[in-house]
């Protein structure tokens, strides 16, 4: 029988394909099902996925790429870059790769790494508008305003299909130049790009009403921006823009809510301006007359803060009328009746009913008349209330003590303790304050030391940098060193990053120096001030100061050969070879591994060693909101509740639209701190973020919304 090879070799080939054609399929169903998995937030079955794609593909770029992207997603960021790098190193044709790698170093704050892999996704393609948009945005905030303009330039030449981005920034930066009104063009080509972004309805507008150019216009454009974005933290200022412009008024559009008005004035309590909360709750009361809260509020700061007991009562019981069966009606009516009877004098005696007045003893106070308790009747009375832990009480008395005897030092030492124990810190410490001034011999060093440490941590936690220094270094003065030490280099340390960020380089290095004097077993502190100086101040001699001292204490440490490199003089040479740049230090990425290592820990039940690994990684890295928050589960399941509220405030305050932040607090306010008024805000916020999540849902109910 004769055989006919061409025949077989036709059908084998024919095998050959249908088996890769279904090889091919069978790929790409695996890509297509874990890119779903990962859409639906399912990471574990995602990477399962796309580790069988690499089995099929071991050098698949889409699945490197997606696998980096997925653990991303995770804050996984050593494994993300494992693959990511591994996705751009394959790929010759596609900068996609290389452009999600620089987005990853982004996040974490190392801006070289992310230059670089934006420069290897331009040299693909050097029109890839996405690179040339974060090449112009990483410039800007470094404060290379020619080099960010250059890049969005490129950007809005490269055609892409929302250019309305490039636009707006290309603006802020001739805005910030001085040139306003080319600025006022570019946002203007933002707006008519059809880009929805709110930054570029808020821009346009801003312009609009301070150039006083198409002014009803940019009124209208602003007044779509609120719709847009109901949470910005410019809001309050922009709308007494267009108030001042005399072509809004206070309620159109629902432009100025009442709640507004209560957010700011419970950020204005929150930091202790209490006249500019009392003005904010004012005007939630003129625009809304019912507001049962706005009555609430009035009334705590008039009993609270102002000790105007006739005001007090007046929104108490306005409060009361309006909300009869409130949570908070008991407390109202605890507090009306202590505060009534200092206002009508007590009691009058009783009357004889055939109306002849009653004979009176002689030398005797007419009838109605009550003696005033002498003013060591009060303190007395205080002093006792205070050992009871009824605070609230107890500061009436003082304060009533103090009217009657305004120059009692012991006095004022006894409230200032009480307002410590409540929480108003800055009223405490006024108060300790007047006591040493009126006996110097007053004990008041450790608790008003205590109060500025806290006041500190206020400041600290708000980002207020040279207030909470001021605070830490009074601290200090009163004998609390290691508590204030401790805070002071912290806040020398953020704030050193904060100028840094800025590019006010020369102060950021003043800060930095006092954290190292403070603290100078920190190894990254040295480098990081030696190449201040050497990079971005031009100043050789100093940077060779501390790469030196770095090498004094840390011969062998991780930055040692670089530090040696940078002490080696320049061979002479007829043409002067420029320096070859040190690598970056591996500070992000070791604050990373910190996190990871902490997130093993935490889920292995080992608190300690999580606080450790996050106390670290923050260290390293400041702005590490992932961390920040981590570290608030931990000191909560530790029970250190002022720990975990600070924490999940930092990460609050990091990554405002992170809900699991915004969740944590109203969870600590309302079912440890038992402070209602103080958790809504959070509830709302979360109940805005995520509003489709289970706990949303819970909330709604529980607040009425």
């Amino acid at each position: 029988m004769k055989i006919n090879r061409n025949r077989i070799t036709v059908a084998a080939l024919a095998l050959i394909l249908c088996s890769l054609s279904a090889c091919g399929d069978r790929a790409d169903r695996t890509y297509r099902r874990g890119l779903r998995l990962a859409r639906q937030q399912k990471y574990d079955g995602a990477v399962g996925e796309m580790r069988r794609l690499l089995q099929m593909e071991p050098d698949s770029i889409r699945a490197r790429n997606a696998l980096g992207q997925i653990y991303r997603s995770q804050n996984l960021y050593t494994r993300a870059i494992e693959e990511l790098s591994l996705a751009a190193e394959l790929s010759r044709d596609d900068p996609v790769p290389a452009y999600n790698l620089a987005g990853i170093y982004s996040d974490l704050e190392d801006l070289d790494r992310a230059v670089s892999c934006y420069l290897q996704a331009l040299e693909i393609d050097p029109d890839f508008a996405p690179a040339l948009y974060r090449l112009g945005a990483v410039r800007a905030r470094e404060g290379d305003g020619a080099e960010a303009e250059k890049y969005f330039r490129a950007f809005l030449q490269a055609g892409p299909e929302d250019p309305g981005p490039g636009h707006n920034n290309l603006g802020a930066l001739l805005w910030r130049r001085g040139e306003r009104a080319a600025a006022w063009e570019e946002f203007d080509q933002a707006l008519e790009s059809g880009s929805s972004h709110p930054e570029i309805f808020y821009n346009f507008g801003v312009a609009s009403l301070l150039l006083d150019r198409q002014t009803r216009r940019g009124v209208d454009i602003l007044l779509d921006y609120f719709r847009l974005r109901s949470d910005g933290k410019e809001r309050m200022e922009v709308k007494r823009l267009l108030e001042r412009s005399g072509l809004v008024s206070a309620t159109e559009s629902g432009l100025f809510s009442r709640d507004d008005y209560f957010r700011q004035g419970d950020a204005y309590e929150a930091a202790g301006q209490y006249r500019q909360a009392e003005t904010e709750y004012l005007q939630a009361l003129e625009l809304d007359p019912p507001s049962a809260d706005a009555h609430y509020r009035l009334g705590r700061l008039y009993d609270r803060f102002f000790r105007d007991r006739a005001r007090a009562v007046d929104h108490y019981e306005s409060f009361l009328k309006l909300r009869p069966r409130s949570s908070s009606a008991g407390e109202v009516i605890a507090r009306l009746n202590e505060l009534r009877p200092s206002l009508t004098g007590g009691a009058l005696p009783p009357t004889r009913t055939d109306g002849t007045p009653p004979v009176r003893p002689r030398d005797t106070p007419a009838p109605g008349v009550a003696s005033p308790p002498a003013p060591e009747e009060y303190f007395r009375k205080a002093g006792g209330l205070a050992a009871r832990g009824e605070f609230d009480r107890a500061e009436d008395a003082y304060r009533r003590g103090l009217e009657a005897a305004p120059d009692y030092a012991p006095g004022h030492l006894g409230l200032g303790k009480v307002l410590l124990a409540r929480g108003d810190y800055p009223g405490a410490a006024e108060s300790l304050q007047r006591a040493r001034e009126l006996d110097p011999a007053s004990p008041v060093g450790e608790t008003l030391g205590r109060a500025y440490v806290l006041l500190g941590s206020g400041a600290l936690a708000s980002g207020r940098f040279p207030e909470a220094i001021d605070y830490y270094e009074k601290a200090r003065e009163e004998g609390m060193v290691a508590e204030a030490d401790e805070g002071l280099w912290k806040s020398h340390h953020n704030y050193f990053r904060r100028l840094q960020g800025s590019g006010d380089y020369r102060q950021a290095a003043g800060q930095l120096e006092k954290a190292l004097a403070m603290k100078p077993e920190v190894e990254e502190d040295y480098i990081e001030l030696a190449d201040l100086y050497r990079q971005r101040l031009d100043n050789p001699g100093r940077a060779r100061v501390y790469y030196r001292k770095y090498l004094e204490l840390f011969p062998r440490g991780k930055f040692a050969e670089r530090a040696r490199e940078s002490l080696r003089p320049t061979p002479p040479s007829a043409t002067p070879i420029p320096p070859r740049p040190p690598p970056p230090p591996p500070a992000a990425i070791s604050a990373v591994e910190h996190y990871n290592r902490g997130a093993v820990y935490q889920r292995e039940g080992r608190g300690r060693e999580a606080r450790e690994e996050y106390l670290q990684a923050v260290r390293l890295r400041p702005d590490f909101y992932q961390a920040y928050y981590n570290l608030g589960l931990v000191y909560h399941q530790s029970g250190d509740h002022d720990r975990a509220l600070a924490a999940f405030k930092e990460a609050a305050r990091l990554k405002p639209d992170f809900p699991q932040a915004q969740l944590s607090l109203f969870n600590l306010y309302y079912y440890h701190y038992r402070m209602k008024n103080l958790a809504r805000p959070y509830a709302l916020r979360y109940i805005e973020l995520a509003p489709q999540t289970r706990q949303a849902e819970e909330l709604r109910r529980g607040l009425g919304i």
